[in-house]
């Protein structure tokens, strides 16, 4: 089921020996990949758009597609693994081609989920978000259609175009619902354009507690 939801919506130690110009190239590898904002332990945190995201302590971290033992699935090693300068670099390739999924976390009835998209090819800003919601809609249906299996059958989706307030800011948005198996599943989608209007940046949360869905995106907090 965590599968299927996923879908609908991804120091220290001898620095005193580092020569000072490799520290700045590292430094200046980190500000390149700042859109896309690093894993902690305790969940997400991105600077470029000035937020992070505490996820409660039920929920596992995804590891950014990136491989990790079955017995070091612990936070620290999966946070570890999704900063390295490969995990990063794969996923600074896949966003020149529009949206890929930078943090997701999820219990066994609810999922957070934030992505970054850029305009793509071709395009060197965003629309407002009034209008990315506009055309967002019709292509997060066919999503959620399509997300059905043999084993789950997605049914009765309703999508509304609406504005939240998150992180103390009013943000354009959607709110949305289905079933699956029959039982009722439900989700916002909130959309932010960076202030240099490079990146869209989307704020995913769905639980199967329609109440619990809004009270998640109480996570996000401004740093």
């Amino acid at each position: 089921m965590k599968r299927i939801v996923a879908m609908i919506l991804a120091a220290g130690i001898l620095t005193a020996a580092v020569p000072a110009c490799a520290l700045a190239a590292e430094a200046a590898a980190l500000e390149d990949y700042a859109p896309l904002g690093l894993l902690t332990e305790s969940g997400y945190e991105n600077t470029y758009f000035g937020f992070r995201c505490e996820a409660p302590s039920e929920y596992t971290l995804d590891s950014r597609g990136i491989f990790i033992a079955s017995e070091a699935q612990d936070r620290a090693a999966v946070a570890e693994a999704s900063n390295s300068e490969s995990a990063l670099s794969l996923l600074k390739s896949q966003l020149m081609f529009g949206y890929v999924t930078v943090f997701s976390a999820a219990s066994d009835a609810d999922c957070i989920a934030v992505g970054v998209q850029s305009p793509g090819i071709g395009y060197d800003k965003w629309e407002e978000e009034e209008t990315v919601v506009d055309n967002s809609v019709g292509q997060t249906y066919e999503n959620l259609e399509s997300a059905g299996t043999e084993d789950v059958a997605i049914a009765d989706i309703r999508i509304e175009k609406t504005q939240f307030t998150v992180m103390d800011e009013l943000h354009w948005g959607m709110t949305y619902s289905c079933t699956m198996n029959g039982v009722p599943y439900y989700g916002n989608s909130v959309f932010m354009i960076s202030e240099d209007n490079q990146y869209l940046i989307t704020f995913e949360v769905t639980s199967f507690d329609a109440q619990k869905a809004d009270v998640m995106l109480g996570y996000f907090q401004k740093i």
